[in-house]
């Protein structure tokens, strides 16, 4: 039987007009190409210099403190240094200085903005559209690209230590979780180098790329692996050389999405978001980290696919917004003025770009503004014009069904 919420109308924000979907486009288009202008010229004025940008350290509620120019904001001066050039999977998908993740040191404590500290991974807040943090919970995460062979030890450091960025100068819980977006190969192309046994049982090492680093070989051991619902579940063990314990992480990979595509069935993936939290809800539970009831301290979730932009940004914009959904379901919802007081393309037009549907009703543009608040923390998340409408598709299917209800 229908729920009473798929019965209703469905929210004006998930039916714009051919007319406001193609502006919506359009907008998300222009403002990414100043993006890549900025950091252009952040290059060109500032060298490789500046490793941390953006100004003072940003604070954990997403209310970034910079200086008046904006120029560093989309800096990439960390991932164009030379020594870093070769740990990018694709040239232009670099992480912005603001808000990448430093790799950590062995010990635990971060590592300074010099080359070494370099790796592809961001770390991303889902933005803050419309209500408080108790009442509109945001997930962090770890976008990142696909290793490489010469970066797996570096992405397999992310495991080891909780995630450190400029951009949060709070403590962060370790990673529990890791989801794979993305097959080994596709098309005949690698797409991710593997970066664990395939056979249950087996262990790898992996040694530091450089040889004039002092850290130690990394082990990582299959402990079981299961596939079920059009995903694998894996346990993955791993540690330094010589500690024999190591520690625990899940890894789950989604299958059935080809690259700059979408996913072949709404449904399906909803129901695979619905897995995530809930398995990352209980991981960061068993673990101590929380007590379950603030998502702010839940761990944040590695998610990649090749580059860690399209597939990746796709699944978090939906991620992101399902909880608005449940919001909408007790009552139409308001756009809300930003609380960032300065912004260096200006503010996304929320409530003046879209038109619904239907009786042609106003609303704000929660899915636009999800993907370019999630743009100014990773280029072109959400990478084409395909993946952007299929957000707005998905989360009509969420509201038709029901499945946009939180797992318990």
């Amino acid at each position: 039987m229908a729920s009473a919420s798929s019965r209703s109308s469905t929210p004006a924000f998930l039916k714009p007009t051919r007319e406001s979907l193609s502006d919506i486009l359009m907008t998300l288009q222009e403002r990414e190409q100043q993006r890549r202008l900025a950091a252009q010229r952040a290059r060109l004025f500032r060298g490789t210099a500046a490793t941390h940008a953006g100004g003072k350290a940003a604070q954990c509620d997403g209310k970034e403190e910079v200086d008046g120019s904006g120029g560093d904001w989309f800096s990439v001066a960390a991932g164009t240094q030379p020594d870093n050039v070769n740990k990018n999977r694709y040239a232009d998908i670099i992480a912005y200085d603001r808000t990448r993740i430093v790799r950590p040191r062995e010990e635990g404590s971060p590592l300074d903005g010099s080359s070494s500290g370099y790796v592809n991974a961001s770390l991303v807040r889902e933005p803050d559209l419309v209500l408080d943090e108790d009442t509109l919970p945001r997930q962090w995460w770890v976008a990142a690209q696909a290793p490489i062979a010469s970066t797996i030890h570096d992405f397999l450091s992310l495991l080891l230590h909780p995630p450190s960025s400029p951009s949060c100068s709070r403590a962060l819980p370790p990673i529990q979780l890791v989801v794979q977006l993305t097959p080994l190969v596709e098309g005949r192309r690698s797409k991710c180098h593997p970066y664990f046994p395939d056979q249950v049982g087996d262990t790898a090492l992996v040694q530091p790329s450089s040889s004039s680093t002092q850290e130690r070989g990394i082990w990582i051991r299959l402990e079981s692996k299961e596939e079920k619902d059009g995903a694998r579940e894996s346990k993955l063990r791993l540690g330094y050389e010589g500690d024999e314990r190591g520690r625990q992480v899940t890894h789950l990979e989604y299958l059935g999405w080809r690259d700059h595509g979408v996913p072949e069935s709404a449904p399906h993936l909803l129901r695979f978001i619905q897995r995530v939290h809930a398995l990352n809800r209980r991981l960061t539970t068993e673990d101590g980290v929380t007590s379950g009831s603030a998502s702010s301290q839940r761990s944040p979730i590695l998610l990649h696919c090749s580059a860690g932009v399209g597939r990746t940004g796709t699944f978090i914009a939906i991620s992101s917004l399902l909880p608005l959904l449940e919001l909408e379901a007790r009552g139409p919802l308001e756009a809300r003025p930003s609380k960032v007081d300065f912004h260096p393309l200006g503010p996304y037009p929320l409530e003046t770009i879209l038109r619904a549907d239907g009786r042609r009703e106003s609303s704000a543009d929660f899915v636009g503004a999800t993907i370019d608040g999630l743009r100014d923390q990773r280029t072109t998340m959400a990478q084409t014009s395909e993946q952007v409408a299929w957000v707005y598709e998905c989360l009509r299917e969420a509201w038709r069904t029901g499945l946009y209800r939180s797992p318990q």
